[in-house]
């Protein structure tokens, strides 16, 4: 089930559900003290896909990513976001994926950028699979080591995904990429940064209570 999103601070947010529905729009970066900018998606229901085991881990299910992940760690390099999509599968029985898909820039480069988190049953299963993806890729493109996030982190230049992070801990791993529009501009400075807060971020609010 895919559904459009705004995104933004409470107060942005609020002001601008009000005059346009909350459909399709871009708006600025914006935090209030003490909290974390989320999206809202409408008609979205909020009950969990059920897998067993993932609610009893370290980090818990989403099914909607955009509303529980924390963009706020991509400014300064990315000052807006927008044309957010939520999706998930639990298809496989053994993990549930969530994603996340829109578009974020600032002044001078513009481009998309997807979210993925998987939270899986098994935590011995979700490191097995972050080594052997880790070394599928490092296989076909440079894989550098990122220090300091989750239990197992790396970036990399992914081709048709552009800058992307990977990481693991317990039982999620978190991919976060991000592509320009133009393919003559490349990722702004920062970009590696901006990926790596965010996915910093957002591992925190994603713990299980």
């Amino acid at each position: 089930m895919r559904n459009r999103a705004l995104f933004g601070s409470a107060m942005v947010l609020a002001a601008l559900l009000a005059v346009a529905g909350g459909v399709g729009a871009a708006v600025l970066l914006q935090r209030p003290p003490g909290s974390h900018v989320t999206a809202v998606i409408a008609g979205v229901p909020r009950a969990r896909p059920a897998v067993p085991g993932p609610d009893q881990g370290k980090y818990r299910v989403v099914n909607d990513l955009c509303g529980e992940a924390d963009f706020t760690e991509l400014r300064p390099t990315f000052d807006s976001i927008g044309d957010l999509r939520s999706d998930w599968d639990n298809s496989a029985g053994t993990f549930v994926l969530a994603d996340c898909d829109g578009s974020t820039g600032n002044a001078t480069v513009q481009g998309s950028f997807s979210f993925q988190a998987t939270v899986y049953r098994d935590p011995d299963a979700n490191r097995a699979e972050f080594t052997a993806r880790r070394e599928r890729t490092q296989a076909r493109e440079p894989t550098t080591t990122v220090a300091g996030l989750g239990a197992g982190a790396y970036t990399y230049v992914e081709p048709g995904l552009g800058t992307t992070v990977i990481t693991y801990d317990a039982n999620i791993t978190l991919r976060l990429t991000w592509l320009s529009t133009d393919p003559k501009v490349p990722a702004p400075a920062g970009t590696v940064t901006a990926l790596v807060n965010t996915c910093t971020s957002t591992l925190l609010v994603l713990r299980a209570s």
